[in-house]
């Protein structure tokens, strides 16, 4: 690190932390399930003294409310779970409906199941029923719920917090500059930002996995950074020009991660780099005139030990009558973050992240004031020095919706950034959250917590099972990475690659770890689909620090999206059912048909989602992929990824294969005799084959001729209740390109669509392709040979 912490005396002050109210504390005191589960000589087996038993807490709701008010711990807990139901699914308006309902409020206790499952604890508001019982009486009220349960007085549960025990370290944040008792009122405190530094040196100095995995980045700085000196305790930034001789050895710095709909492009005129301030920000950068995100994200810098900050808006030359500067630095992103200390990522949020996600407007700064005692577990028993009793809200152990829907987390540019940072702070919500290559943590859970981001998405462990294919190559069958590269540079042509015999080969089944490494990229692919972009025309720059990283890390080749390796599975991908034909778009890119990027919307692989979602093994290919066509390198801007003149931007570009083929025409929408919905069909000769899936990719028009293409057979295993493996056929769907520069070309097709199909509902044996069933069985894996006495040469555009 660069530099000495510099220290703040203007912290809010911090919230006492497991103080409760008069009624809490009776319950605590009284309840036998607590001191069952509190007891320091209890065996692990023996059973609880009751399943369940029920208190009396307050005479109205505005009590237990006063109760938080005043500081109770658990009462806080409670509301705040009545907050965040308030706004779930179903529950809209929920609390409003909750402060008209008459009642008293009381709380069941219930005893853990099997394993590791916590004990209970519910808040109920339901009517007392005698009328002469007065709120001292607790004996009486105690009994209220167990007779409301038997003459259905409706009750109504408004909070479920659970109670475990557990390691105090587990809990209690590391805050050696006060008492553990106190926990900060903001994510600015000195505490705070002192417990995000303990992350990130534990981090630096003991997870080898995070310190090793380059992503195959070359150690060199980014052109431009922003360096934070300090005068009179005041930041004074300015901008530099990294020296070409520097290194990560002489200069670490931190990037930020923000949304540009609150900073640069919220209220207000922002400061951003342009061709005619470069002198002048190089000299000073007016502090002033910077969002609060950029200032907020620059303190913390500082506090995390660092003095050079990467800004997007700040370091990359904004110049929209010149976007060659702004695509040669988007390509650079992989070497950007994946060499950064540290990732700042502003989500934006304010301090209440239990909102819906479409109730925000992005709030442009990283600190925000909370009370604490609304995610800080409550220690409410402790039987011994180690162990403690905690409540605390469940969904706080895994990421809320709202910041894995946020405004920050949703942009594709934010996907590829968090994918290549080894580390991550964020910072913009109620509590602060730790993400690196090994572990996740947050100011609740300070130490590694496997179930916060688990429920987020699996995506980035895939990717970085990916990026690690070089520690690992051991575990893969090489047969996938035939040396394609090689075999393209010597078959390069001046219009593109001969390929032959180079794609056409896909790993047997006893090397599924290779067919794991495919897959992991699918997944990588179906979420950055849900991923938005402002442009839609960035979808692919978006994604070339990711793309960069693999090819580095794995050697594929990369062509307008798909790997050239995984070829032809990486074209069978399908629209979700859930996007509507109406915002299937273009994106503006003129990528090839075939392209999953050709048009916006969230996509799938249909690999990834046979019957069910079985995880199944592609064992034969039924096409061969001869050329590998795109315009003059001259006439288009390509970057390169693995081979030297490779393009990865897909313009013009086509595919030549020879395949089995079938032609047939467009049927209206008719009911599938399956899944009884109704959809466009395909007619060959007289025959109506209803049984073949159709995933089309617009809304096809009644009688237009299309070709049927089939391309690969995967095999799903046997389960339980089905003895037999089921048999897959995935292919395309091909239309007749009627584009001006392919009118004297027949043999030239586009992508309308896919289908699959499979052998277990007896569909196959209705299939247009039963002639071929012999072919099938003669296409294998391990000779790699294809009849071609039967095929056609078309070409994909």
């Amino acid at each position: 690190m660069n530099m000495d912490t510099p220290t703040t005396n203007d912290d809010p002050p911090g919230v006492r932390a497991h103080v409760l109210c008069k009624a809490c504390d009776r319950i605590r005191n009284e309840s036998r399930l607590i001191k069952w589960l509190s007891d320091p000589n209890r065996c692990e087996d023996e059973p609880a003294p009751t399943d369940s038993e029920d208190f009396y807490h307050s005479w109205n709701l505005n009590e237990m409310l006063d109760a938080a008010a005043g500081g109770c711990h658990l009462c806080t807990l409670a509301y705040k779970h009545a907050r965040h139901r308030e706004h779930a699914p179903g529950d809209l308006n929920f609390f409003s409906e909750l402060a008209e309902t008459q009642g008293a409020i009381f709380v069941n206790m219930r005893s853990p199941g099997r394993g590791q499952s916590p004990a209970n604890m519910s808040f109920i508001i339901m009517e007392v029923t005698d009328k002469q019982v007065s709120p001292e009486d607790y004996s009486k009220l105690d009994k209220t719920l167990y007779h409301g349960r038997e003459f259905d007085v409706p009750g109504l549960v408004f909070a479920h917090l659970h109670i475990r025990k557990q390691h105090d370290r587990d809990i209690i944040s590391p805050q050696p500059a006060s008492s553990q008792e106190y926990y900060p009122a903001s994510t600015g405190s000195s505490d705070a930002l002192d417990l995000a530094r303990s992350w990130l040196d534990d981090c630096l100095e003991r997870h080898d996995g995070c310190n090793q995995m380059s992503l195959g980045a070359n150690g060199k700085l980014p052109t431009r950074l922003i360096e934070i000196s300090e005068v009179d305790g005041q930041l004074v930034p300015r901008l530099v020009i990294t020296p070409a001789s520097a290194g990560l050895a002489d200069i670490q710095y931190c990037t930020l991660s923000h949304v540009w709909a609150a900073t640069v492009r919220g209220p207000g005129k922002t400061i951003q780099l342009l061709p005619d301030n470069i002198e002048r920000l190089q000299q000073c950068i007016p502090i002033g005139e910077l969002p609060q995100t950029f200032q907020d994200a620059m303190k913390i810098t500082r506090r995390l030990g660092y003095q050079y900050i990467w800004i997007d808006s700040l370091c990359i030359i904004q110049d929209p009558s010149d976007t060659t500067v702004f695509q040669k630095e988007a390509v650079t992103m992989c070497d950007v973050y994946s060499n950064t200390s540290c990732n700042i990522a502003a989500l934006g949020l304010g301090n209440d992240s239990m909102l819906p996600v479409d109730t925000y407007s992005p709030v442009d700064f990283c600190f925000t004031t909370r009370n604490p005692l609304e995610y800080v577990p409550c220690r409410i028993a402790t039987p011994n020095e180690n162990e403690a009793i905690y409540v605390s809200l469940e969904q706080y152990r895994r990421l809320p919706d709202s910041l894995r829907n946020s405004p920050l987390l949703s942009r594709a540019w934010v996907f590829q950034e968090r994918f290549l940072s080894p580390r991550i702070l964020y910072f913009g919500t109620e509590q602060l959250y730790w993400e690196c290559r090994c572990h996740t943590k947050s100011e609740s859970r300070p130490v590694d917590d496997k179930l916060l981001f688990q429920h987020y998405d699996t995506s980035r462990a895939q990717f970085l099972e990916l990026c690690d294919f070089p520690h690992n190559r051991d575990r893969y069958s090489t047969s996938i990475f035939k040396s394609t590269s090689d075999s393209a540079s010597e078959k390069r042509t001046n219009d593109g690659f001969n390929i032959g015999s180079v794609i056409g080969k896909v790993p047997s089944v006893e090397t599924i770890n290779t067919v794991g490494l495919m897959l992991s990229w699918y997944r990588v692919i179906e979420d950055y689909t849900e991923t938005s972009l402002t442009y839609a025309s960035d979808r692919f720059i978006a994604l070339a620090g990711i793309v960069k990283a693999i090819g580095n890390c794995v050697g594929l080749t990369y062509v307008a999206g798909t790997w050239m390796e995984f070829w032809p599975f990486d074209l069978l991908w399908v629209w979700r059912r859930d996007v509507p034909m109406s915002k299937r778009t273009a994106c503006g890119t003129h990528l090839p048909s075939w392209s999953w990027a050709s048009a916006e919307g969230r996509k799938e692989f249909r690999g990834l989602h046979l019957d069910g979602g079985k995880l199944g093994v592609p064992t034969s290919t039924l096409m061969q992929v001869v050329k590998l066509s795109f315009p003059a390198l001259e006439e288009h801007h390509y970057h390169n990824v693995n081979v030297e003149d490779t393009p990865w931007e897909g313009f013009g570009m086509t595919i030549t294969v020879h395949a089995f083929t079938k032609s047939g025409k467009v049927t209206g929408p008719v009911k599938h005799p399956l899944t009884k919905q109704r959809r466009h069909g395909i007619k060959f000769g007289n025959n109506h084959h209803d049984y073949l899936n159709i995933w089309w990719d617009g809304e096809p028009t009644e009688g237009d001729s299309v070709l049927v293409v089939p391309l690969v057979r995967w095999e799903v295993p046997p389960d339980p209740l089905r003895r037999s493996e089921e048999v897959w056929t995935l292919g395309l769907i091909l239309m007749q390109d009627k584009s001006s520069h392919s009118e004297n070309d027949g043999r030239r097709y586009r992508r309308v669509g896919i289908f699959d199909e499979n052998s277990y509902n007896n569909a196959i044996e209705f299939m247009l392709f039963s002639e071929l069933f012999d072919v099938y069985e003669r296409v294998t894996l391990f000779s790699g040979e294809f009849d071609v006495r039967e095929r056609e040469e078309i070409c994909l555009c």
